[in-house]
């Protein structure tokens, strides 16, 4: 899971969960490649793969409600929920940042205690009689390893609490999130934060080439109309020329067919901030318009049936969702949902904004009529 992309300023920020997109597929060395002559393929046509809007419009937001109590300070903004889970969100965000700060503070007046102690230490040896003596030396040399001592455990302790604090909160955060955007249009629904989705079945999309690290959480599994579907928070990383660089970031979607025929790659066009799929340069291309662009054999074409196209025409890509990616495999739909960090990243110090979570809310309504789309397109063929 590049993570890419605060009124109140804590005097520490909170530190992001080590667990937050954790996982790494290592990568596997490969024997040296055998020189074979391969047939040469016709020129591909070049696609644009950005779509055809410089500047899309980000997706409508609540309007902040300002307090005007005069010039003196400026006001917090805060944000109007049009749900009690969107409340329980920002609720949760708050009891966490309060909990931060409290501890943070208690940090700090424990920090600021030990360096008194060793400065009165200091101060108590250099003007008596013992200066410069062995007692002396022992003296300081003692109190400074105390306090030194004490302040390690303290700091691990805070941590701790802080971890502790902060995994509640997003064991909150994706409990209402997941409430608030699916209501009850899915079923047994299970998986925690904690859950992760297995890189191997991220790979299995082939819409990523040479991915060395898949980051995940809140791997969860539900029912819709009888489909088993997973789907998690997800980050692929591939190696860049310094470091790690990420190939994609957003939500990750597995959902069961009954496609046998062929195989194809529809891919929605987005904005420059859009991370495109790595893998498309060797399909062939069956259709390129503005917004979309579809890859596979010429057979392919009959997976996209007018309700499948009408589906598919209903999801606009923005400034929250930047991309669409939908690989359909023979028993296997899957979906890589690229989105902006205003909804990937969790709120901490800053009252959280509900509009990247309503647009969720929304795509994945698009997301529910496109599964159901292609389940017609199935069940037509399979008469």
């Amino acid at each position: 899971m590049e993570e890419e992309k605060k009124d109140v300023k804590p005097t520490e920020e909170p530190k992001k969960a080590d667990s937050d997109f954790a996982d790494e597929a290592a990568p596997v060395s490969a024997p040296a490649p055998v020189k074979v002559e391969e047939e040469k393929k016709p020129e591909q046509p070049k696609v644009d793969l950005y779509a055809e809007k410089d500047n899309p419009e980000p997706a409508p937001e609540p309007v902040p409600v300002k307090e005007t109590k005069g010039k003196e300070k400026p006001v917090p903004v805060t944000y109007t929920y049009e749900d009690s889970e969107l409340q329980g969100i920002e609720t949760a965000r708050v009891g966490f940042f309060k909990a931060y700060k409290h501890e943070n503070m208690v940090k700090w007046l424990v920090t600021g205690g030990i360096l008194l102690v060793i400065l009165g230490a200091w101060l108590g040896v250099t003007f008596s009689p013992i200066n410069n003596t062995t007692p002396g030396t022992v003296i300081l040399l003692s109190s400074v390893a105390v306090a030194v001592i004490v302040l390690g455990v303290y700091s691990v302790l805070f941590r701790k609490k802080i971890d502790k604090a902060m995994k509640a909160y997003f064991s909150d955060y994706y409990k209402h999130n997941n409430a608030y955007v699916f209501g009850d249009q899915i079923s047994n629904l299970t998986g925690t934060v904690d859950d992760k989705l297995d890189a191997a079945v991220f790979n299995a999309a082939n819409l990523y080439q040479k991915v060395v690290k898949v980051g995940s959480r809140d791997c969860i599994h539900f029912t819709y109309k009888d489909k088993a579907i997973t789907m998690a928070d997800a980050a692929g990383s591939i190696n860049g020329q310094k470091s790690l660089a990420t190939c994609f970031v957003g939500k990750y979607l597995v959902v069961p067919n009954t496609n046998e025929g062929a195989e194809i790659i529809i891919y929605l066009k987005g904005n420059k901030r859009a991370l495109p799929p790595t893998t498309l340069d060797s399909f062939e291309v069956l259709e390129d318009s503005k917004t979309m662009v579809v890859y596979g054999p010429s057979d392919g074409k009959k997976l996209l049936s007018h309700p499948v196209r009408e589906a598919l025409k209903a999801i606009e890509t923005d400034a929250t969702l930047v991309d669409l990616a939908i690989s359909v495999k023979r028993g296997t739909t899957y979906i890589a949902m690229g989105y902006e960090d205003t909804l990937m990243v969790l709120p901490m110090d800053k009252p959280f904004n509900p509009a990247p979570t309503m647009e969720l809310k929304k795509n994945m309504a698009e997301i529910f009529a496109l599964i159901d789309a292609f389940d017609a397109k199935e069940a037509k063929e399979a008469k």
